[in-house]
């Protein structure tokens, strides 16, 4: 699911808003997870409760956030993408592999089987330093720049 930032500011740190369309798939009343109807789409639903939140590549065991859905009305024009909270010391995506709302897709799973038994703090992700110029940045500068940064990851 491709991820979006919460606008009306309600979700608070640690929650997300999850809604999927032409959901059909029924499950177990022993379920931690409530599904919802949607209120704008009768073929939507709502998920409410535990899930796991990634983004490939997921190489570290803290870049798998285990958040809680909500249902908030404000967000149910949002479909079929995770919407995340402005709230908080730092933001979930950074928290997965680094990630921003940039057009990342994120993986979301409610299946109470996969959800980790315990949480591990996230990883800090630092961007690569910053070169100050008193010039506008031609291409051949570009071009120069990136594989140095890709060197600083090795």
């Amino acid at each position: 699911m491709m991820g979006c930032l919460d606008e009306t500011r309600t979700l608070e740190y640690g929650q997300v808003f999850v809604q999927i369309s032409r959901f059909s798939r029924q499950f177990s009343s022993d379920s931690s997870l409530k599904f919802s109807a949607s209120g704008s789409d009768p073929n939507n639903f709502i998920l409410e409760g535990e899930v796991v939140v990634a983004k490939n590549p997921c190489l570290y065991p803290g870049d798998v956030r285990v958040l809680r859905a909500v249902n908030v009305p404000a967000l149910q024009h949002m479909v079929d993408c995770v919407v995340f909270p402005q709230k908080g010391m730092r933001p979930h995506p950074n928290e997965c592999s680094g990630s921003d709302l940039d057009g990342d897709i994120y993986f979301v799973c409610w299946d109470p089987d996969l959800i980790p038994p315990r949480k591990i703090k996230p990883m800090d992700y630092f961007p690569a330093p910053t070169v100050p110029v008193d010039h506008d940045v031609t291409i051949e500068e570009v071009q120069e720049y990136f594989p140095s940064t890709w060197s600083m990851t090795i």
